[in-house]
This record gives structure tokens, C-alpha cells and sequence, in this order.
């Protein structure tokens, strides 16, 4: 997904339309900045307002993720091609949701033996604190494990 040429793209749909931005964002519900960044290639719409857009500006969803008007002879060509995109940033999400986790996991349980208890001479103490490195260990190790996943993954 080219994020400025479906910019430029909803900007000249808009316009062929006779809409201003002000008005394209009253009839979304959405305020006239939020169509000006989508219009600048700085960010998508949000998926709830993919339907009512291509409807007011009389195209389909994937003329919208192809940035420009599709033939009927290369539609399928198009679809195929939009469809890897989006499994493509799912999976690329999915990497960086497994690499946040590793790295939450793996500052949980690097920080969790510095809270330890201060008074370590009771054997209940000692047995709590023997605990406690036990599973700062654990969860280190799941983390490792999870951020090398992520890793994996993203780099596929």
C-alpha cells in the first residue's frame, strides 16, 4: 500500500465529487484534519469508515487500496495483489506483538529480583527470595524466548 498515492487518490475522488474536505469529514463523522492526513499520505482511515468513504465517493475498497480506478480486466490481478498486502502487515504485526511481549517479559523479569526483601536472614525470607530469583529466571527465559520469535517471524 502506497499511503500517498491513495492519498492523492481519495483527494481527487473527493474533489470529482464536489466535496470539500469539511464536508467529507461531516458526512464521516470525523473532523476535516483527519481527512487532510489521509489526503497527505500520513495515515490511513480507520477501517470503520472504508465503507461509507467508498460509498460517498463511488468506488470500491479495492480501487481505495490500490490508490487508483481498477478495470473490470484487472480486477482479480488487483485484489490478489491487496490481499498479500494486508496478510503481509498482519504477519508483520503479529512479529512486533511477539517481540513487545519478549521484551515486556525480559524487563519483568530482569527487574523482579530488585524487590526484593531487604531483611534476608529469616528463612522465610530466604525461601521467598530463592522464589522470586526463580521465576525472574523463568520469565527472562520466556522472554528470550518470545523476542526470538518475533524476531523469526518479522524477518520472514
Amino acid at each position: 500500500m502506497e499511503l500517498q498515492q491513495i492519498g492523492k487518490y481519495i483527494a481527487a475522488k473527493r474533489k470529482a465529487e464536489g466535496l470539500t474536505q469539511e464536508a467529507l469529514a461531516q458526512l464521516l463523522g470525523v473532523t476535516n484534519k483527519a481527512v487532510s492526513k489521509w489526503e497527505n499520505g500520513k495515515c490511513l482511515p480507520d477501517l470503520s469508515h472504508y465503507e461509507a468513504l467508498c460509498e460517498i465517493l463511488h468506488i470500491s475498497v479495492n480501487e481505495l487500496m490500490a490508490g487508483k480506478d481498477i478495470e473490470e480486466t484487472e480486477l482479480k490481478k488487483v485484489s490478489e495483489q491487496s490481499l498479500k498486502e494486508v496478510l503481509r502487515s498482519n504477519a508483520d504485526l503479529s512479529a512486533m506483538k511477539h517481540i513487545c511481549i519478549g521484551l515486556l517479559l525480559l524487563l519483568v523479569g530482569r527487574c523482579l529480583p530488585l524487590v526484593q526483601l531487604q531483611d534476608a536472614a529469616s528463612e522465610a525470607s530466604q525461601f521467598i527470595f530463592g522464589v522470586s530469583e526463580g521465576m525472574s529466571i523463568g520469565i527472562t527465559c520466556i522472554g528470550i524466548g518470545w523476542l526470538i520469535m518475533g524476531l523469526v517471524k518479522f524477518s520472514k
